[in-house]
């Protein structure tokens, strides 16, 4: 199973790299992005577009098969419980945690790396400081900071319970070690995350910066994925040490169910934290509603209360990609 993983995500990575290479991949990937977004490419821009697409998606490649690479050895060293692969004692989870934390750290370093050609003519430039939670929505920025932070603090306490009682360390390696990667991957998106904000956008057009702005947002919301993911792990996991009742071999009947409601509870909070998240519009169009408000009340969508000028042009890109 570890190793049909591993090879799974590694032809995901190379596909990724490999699909861009034609004109009709691109054509294909880029259109698709559009939808997702909600910004029709304008013709002027279809080729750097299609090009800064593509190269997203061999960053994003190269971390999977990165991620793969480096995860690999973290599954096939972390302890297995009796269910062999470890699929219920978390054996996997750790090398998931590494695996997606390194995709997004590199997906972060690439558009930070990103090369973008000089403008010549007339630049256009925001006249506000934009922030990450223009980005990513402010629910879906506190969740996963909090989602984190009670992850990394819940396997802190597990820890304590394991040096009083060692032989509870078996089972409690997965968790414990989600716990750091909870706390790594929060730290990378808050340094990587801010990095990415500050650097500058040069744009011909304000078509060319809505687009920027598209690519950032993926961007950030692709080093959400780790921390977020490990925290709610690691915080289920942290009740392992204390309804073992002492049992290295595994939890007692009691604390069997008690792990059972943990894990509905948390399902539960997911689904409701999904569906508030979506009621105040797509995640993936939170930017264009906070940056660029006009295009998303042409689309159909509210504007949020908070409303001014961002560009030193006098204009915003229309839904057909003209800019007026």
């Amino acid at each position: 199973m570890i190793w049909f993983l591993a090879a799974l995500a590694a032809a995901a990575g190379l596909a990724l790299i490999f699909f861009p290479a034609s004109a009709r991949g691109r054509a294909r990937g880029a259109d698709r992005f559009a939808r997702i977004v909600g910004l029709a490419i304008p013709p002027q821009l279809t080729g750097a577009v299609e090009a800064s697409l593509a190269r997203r998606s061999r960053v994003i490649g190269v971390g999977l098969v990165v991620g793969a690479v480096v995860a690999l050895p973290v599954a096939l060293l972390t302890p297995s419980g009796d269910d062999g692969e470890g699929l219920l004692t978390g054996r996997l989870w750790p090398a998931i945690g590494v695996f997606v934390l390194v995709v997004g750290v590199v997906s972060g370093l690439g558009s930070l790396l990103r090369r973008r050609p000089p403008i010549d003519g007339v630049r256009y430039a925001r006249t506000t400081e934009v922030r990450l939670d223009d980005y990513v929505a402010p629910f879906e920025l506190g969740f996963v900071r909090v989602v984190a932070a009670l992850g990394a603090v819940g396997a802190l306490a597990a820890g304590i319970r394991v040096a009083l009682q060692p032989e509870l360390l078996g089972p409690s390696i997965p968790f414990l070690a989600a716990g750091v990667v909870a706390a790594i991957a929060l730290v990378a998106f808050e340094v990587v995350g801010r990095r990415i904000v500050a650097a500058p956008q040069p744009s011909g057009s304000p078509a060319e910066l809505a687009w920027n702005d598209a690519l950032r947002m993926a961007d950030l919301r692709d080093l959400t994925i780790a921390p977020s993911m490990m925290g709610a792990f690691a915080l289920l996991g942290a009740a392992v040490p204390f309804v073992t009742g002492g049992r290295a071999d595994g939890p007692n009947p009691i604390g069997a169910a008690i792990m059972a409601g943990l894990f509905l509870a948390v399902i539960v909070a997911l689904v409701i934290c999904m569906a508030v998240m979506y009621s105040k519009g797509s995640p993936q169009t939170h930017f264009l509603r906070r940056l660029w408000p006009a295009v998303a009340v042409e689309a159909g969508r509210a504007a949020p209360q908070r409303v001014d000028a961002r560009t030193t042009a006098s204009g915003t890109p229309s839904t057909d990609g003209s800019v007026r």
